[in-house]
């Protein structure tokens, strides 16, 4: 009535073609009958449908109907096709999952009357004797029909089984390469190859690294504390990309740029202290390669400066202290220290690229740890 109400202005005032609007405008409470011919016009999908649940059970089109409710329409209609779709796929897998339990039944109770047969050969041949004499023609028949049947299911059966074998051999051969191919322990414990290859390190033995520092690595689901350490090892001695990693750990890339720094941070703070410390002069004396003996006896340590670059800072103050003329970027400047056997004993704090070696050396603290009589390579 409301609709009549808002086009009373369109339509002439004659009381007939009111009252028919009106009907027209409430059709849609109207359920048609078996006996009622409608016009394919007036369903969504062009044809009425039987089911109560579908859009097309009651006509739902008119002259009146507008635009944004016809495609309300058709996506309820393309909403009901896929439920019932999906509700079909559901019954024809439902079906097979019984056909198959039906099978391994059948395969259960053929084996075991098989093996009641053995046990008892003799007296089952000539009680089967003595019974099939007195068997009619229409008890032979569907004897008969019965066996055929547990055949035909018994070679389905075999290759069945047959192809479960199959895919449990290739479950195991894809296992064991996903296995070889995994970072974890055991693909390193007898790989010292890979192990200096993917981490820098010698061997596996030095790798016990890891038992000192694994306590304090993050608990995660999506890898294991040693998957964790190999990461960030990767990422320092290959300089792999953190999307690259992500594709071979399985991760996102911020997932493993978290990972990285969060491992970066520990090494640093449990590492450090342990393992990069300056010798005693003995010590020193002692262990001094051959090459430097003859004419570098008195050398305590070789020092040098690198530089990493970094992000342009936004601050216009640390932009410029940051900036080196040098690699003509920004970069932070750090001092190391290595012994003449090879091993690092010394690592400065960052300076920024902007300023020199002079400098950096001066005041890094390198200096406190030099005694009279020690030559210093650079």
């Amino acid at each position: 009535m409301d609709r009549w109400k808002m086009s009373y202005y369109r339509f002439p005032k004659d009381p007939d073609r009111r009252r028919r609007w009106i009907a027209a405008v409430n059709r849609k409470n109207w359920t048609p009958t078996d006996h009622t011919r409608l016009c394919s016009k007036h369903f969504v999908s062009g044809t009425k449908s039987d089911d109560p649940l579908s859009p097309d059970y009651v006509p739902s089109i008119f002259h009146f109907t507008r635009s944004p409710l016809k495609r309300r329409k058709a996506a309820e209609l393309c909403k009901y096709e896929n439920r019932k779709e999906v509700t079909k796929r559901r019954k024809e897998q439902q079906k097979r999952h019984e056909a198959a339990a039906g099978l391994l039944d059948l395969a259960f109770i053929e084996s075991a009357g098989t093996a009641a047969t053995d046990s008892s050969c003799t007296d089952s041949a000539d009680e089967l004797e003595v019974t099939c004499d007195n068997f009619d023609l229409c008890t032979s028949q569907y004897t008969t029909e019965t066996c055929m049947q547990t055949e035909i299911s018994f070679t389905d059966l075999v290759r069945l089984e047959s192809e479960c074998q199959q895919l449990r051999n290739e479950v195991l051969h894809y296992k064991s390469i996903a296995k070889a191919n995994c970072f974890e322990d055991a693909t390193f414990a007898n790989d010292d190859e890979k192990v200096k290859y993917c981490t820098g390190l010698p061997s596996y033995a030095v790798m016990i690294i890891f038992n000192q520092i694994y306590r304090y690595f993050r608990d995660t689901q999506s890898v294991s504390k040693f998957q964790q350490f190999i990461l960030t090892l990767m990422r320092l001695r290959l300089d792999v990309p953190l999307q690259l990693l992500g594709y071979i750990f399985g991760l996102h890339t911020s997932t493993v740029s978290c990972i990285f720094q969060e491992v970066i941070n520990v090494m640093n703070i449990r590492l450090v202290p342990t393992f990069v410390f300056w010798p005693e002069r003995e010590e020193l004396r002692m262990t001094l390669p051959v090459c430097f003996r003859e004419k570098f006896s008195k050398c305590a340590c070789i020092i040098d400066c690198f530089e990493i670059f970094i992000q342009r800072p936004s601050d216009l103050q640390a932009r410029a202290d940051t900036y080196s003329n040098y690699k003509p970027h920004n970069t932070v400047k750090y001092l190391i220290g290595i012994a003449p056997q090879g091993v690092i004993i010394f690592i400065s704090k960052g300076w920024g690229g902007r300023t020199s070696d002079v400098h950096l050396t001066e005041n890094c603290g390198v200096l406190a740890n030099i005694i009279p009589g020690d030559v210093i390579q650079y």
